[in-house]
């Protein structure tokens, strides 16, 4: 699903990433975490091709990024669905067209987009809401939107970025739950997140970055470190949480 080997990354000539190199394979569930400035937005970014390697090989859902043509980026973007901690949802249009507008891009008939949309919005528990508009819905609704958005081209790999930074305890874990059931349908789930309560509770593969490499990766909801690195690890992790 994902192979990244010795990829290199630079930004404004100074390196974010150096020799880089994992794989995630498909169906696995996995957390990226590491302290703010770590490099997980740029590990991110480069995933779905909005920042670019300087060197090495990368390829997700079986496209090569280092190599991909014009004419193939929008069938590489149908394969990746990604959802942010700001939701960017279109606030001028109702949850239905949210989840409508990516499928009227690619020329998806009426009839299909309709019955897809209701049948998301059920999945992510929030049939009735079709009519709403963003504003009038909760964080934790705005939030199953996008994750609905991101699902409506049915990608075989979904990225989160720090999805719960802005929800509460509460909808946070309904947000984990709802992942792990994508997860179990069978799609690849990838998430960033400062969250270590809810890895605690929601255990997976964990990949942590430092100062733009891998420094860890761990089964189990573990940080993979020597003790006293892992406290200071989590410790930071808590604190970045607590600032944000």
């Amino acid at each position: 699903m994902i192979k990244i080997i010795n990829v290199s990354h630079h930004y404004q000539a100074q390196p974010t990433f150096r020799d880089f190199s994992v794989s995630v394979q498909p169906g696995e569930f996995v957390y990226v975490v590491g302290p703010s400035g770590a490099g997980k937005s740029t590990f991110i970014k480069l995933l779905y091709g909005e920042e670019l390697v300087s060197s090495g090989e990368l390829s997700v859902a079986n496209y090569d990024l280092t190599r991909l043509a014009v004419a193939e980026r929008a069938s590489f973007h149908q394969q990746i669905g990604v959802v942010f901690q700001d939701f960017r949802l279109l606030e001028r249009y109702t949850v239905n067209e949210n989840l409508a507008y990516p499928l009227e891009v690619i020329g998806m008939p009426e009839e299909q987009i309709l019955t897809r949309v209701t049948k998301l919005l059920d999945y992510v528990g929030l049939s009735g809401k079709g009519q709403d508009f963003p504003v009038e819905l909760s964080g934790g609704e705005q939030q199953r939107v996008a994750i609905a958005r991101a699902l409506v081209t049915e990608p075989i790999l979904l990225i989160a970025d720090e999805l719960t930074g802005n929800l509460d305890p509460k909808n946070s874990h309904m947000i984990l739950e709802l992942l792990q059931k994508i997860n179990v349908s069978g799609t690849t789930v990838l998430m960033a997140t400062h969250d270590y309560p809810l890895i605690e509770q929601f255990p997976q593969r964990v990949l942590t970055i430092k100062s733009g490499q891998l420094v860890a990766d761990s089964e189990g909801g573990h940080f993979g470190l020597k003790t006293n690195e892992a406290v200071s690890m989590v410790q930071r992790i808590k604190d970045d949480r607590s600032l944000s």
